[in-house]
């Protein structure tokens, strides 16, 4: 198998363009919270890619971390956030042995925890659940077993959930989005993707 297949089709994405627009643009609800969070606010955006997060979140003042196991969208990310004079903590991390480094006030996993070993998806989530501050945010989006997934990408799919699982590890926090849903991809380099979601945006009790 030749690296080029072997490799999703965002690195190439990540590696061959300037535009930060590969899964598309910001998520609105991020953009949404930006007021409701405290000045200075720590985010951490786990499986961070190019920095479709990343990068607004720290133009408007917060403290971000960052961390993707892709070389390209770290490096990519890192030197946008030079360029337009951001500090971003960003690192190549494997999610699979990442350990989440204190608290923070908003924590995201958008379009991730499908694509590492369920045992540390888990296991993720129970520390962004610990250690989210009070009155915090976690966005979470992930891949169901609802539909296969594409053939080209079902290898990367190593860590589908059932379907509305994610929601019950959420119990006790107020949900500001709780959704199931099928997604119509389109990605810039033309290729089309379905995806079943299952996506949270919720608060932890103050």
């Amino acid at each position: 198998m030749n690296e080029k297949s072997s490799s999703p089709f965002w690195e190439g994405l990540y590696a061959n363009r300037d535009a930060v627009d590969t899964f598309g643009p910001p998520n609105p609800e991020i953009l949404e919270l930006v007021p409701t969070l405290p000045p200075g606010a720590k985010v951490l955006d786990l499986g961070c890619g190019e920095g479709r997060l990343a990068l607004p979140l720290a133009e408007a003042g917060f403290q971000v971390v960052g961390v993707d196991v892709s070389e390209a969208g770290i490096a990519k990310l890192t030197r946008i956030a030079r360029d337009r004079g951001l500090e971003i903590e960003a690192s190549v991390e494997d999610l699979n042995a990442y350990e989440i480094p204190g608290e923070f006030d908003l924590m995201i996993s958008d379009g991730v925890f499908h694509n590492i070993h369920r045992e540390h998806a888990e296991r993720l989530i129970a520390s962004m659940i610990a250690r989210t501050r009070p009155g915090g945010y976690n966005l979470v989006k992930l891949f169901t077993t609802k539909v296969p997934p594409p053939p080209e990408l079902a290898k990367f799919h190593i860590g589908l959930w059932e379907e509305e699982e994610l929601f019950d590890r959420y119990d006790g926090w107020e949900f500001l989005i709780r959704s199931s849903f099928i997604l119509e991809d389109e990605h810039p380099d033309g290729s089309r993707h379905r995806h079943p979601i299952n996506k949270i945006l919720a608060r932890k009790p103050a």
